[in-house]
């Protein structure tokens, strides 16, 4: 006889990338930081919410984190370090070219992003719209922007959540 009951996603160790970042992150990351901006070293900015590339990417970094830490694979949480952690913070910390790159611990100096000019309508073809799932009514409704997917994973909405939602 097979059990036709879904089984439950993993809870999220964090529901949430600021906890994560705050509370796990950071607490376990320790670079020598330059007070000066040059070539070769680290830089931090003790407000990186307020670095719109720095928040999205620690939200990816949360989202890969909470994927590894449920997988039975027990090289995951190395693979994370070596594939999303360094990598992500050698792009965050460079001091020379990241986007922290005008501050130092002690000060937040604002980035420009990249200047643009608007994609002109109809220069690419839209996306066909999300697909819906059916909920317990038989509704068909999009899932919740950050709500867990099958496997306990964060949505990947939650990256998009963040980015159309902060106010820089």
């Amino acid at each position: 006889m097979t059990d036709n009951t879904e089984s439950e996603a993993p809870e999220l160790a964090y529901p949430w990338f600021v906890d994560w970042a705050e509370d796990w992150f950071f607490p376990q990351y320790a670079r020598r930081l330059a007070s000066g901006n040059r070539e070769g070293t680290h830089t931090w900015c003790a407000q990186w919410w307020r670095h719109r590339e720095v928040a999205v990417r620690m939200a990816a970094l949360w989202q890969a984190w909470e994927a590894a830490r449920i997988t039975p694979d027990g090289s995951a949480m190395n693979g994370w370090w070596l594939m999303h952690a360094d990598p992500t913070m050698r792009v965050l910390t460079d001091a020379a070219n990241g986007p922290m790159w005008r501050c130092t611990p002690q000060r937040h100096d604002q980035v420009a992003t990249l200047p643009i000019e608007s994609v002109p309508p109809g220069y690419f073809p839209k996306p066909p719209p999300p697909d819906l799932t059916a909920n317990a009514t038989g509704t068909r409704t999009a899932p919740a922007p950050g709500a867990a997917s099958a496997g306990g994973r964060p949505n990947t909405d939650t990256i998009a959540d963040l980015d159309d939602g902060l106010d820089i």
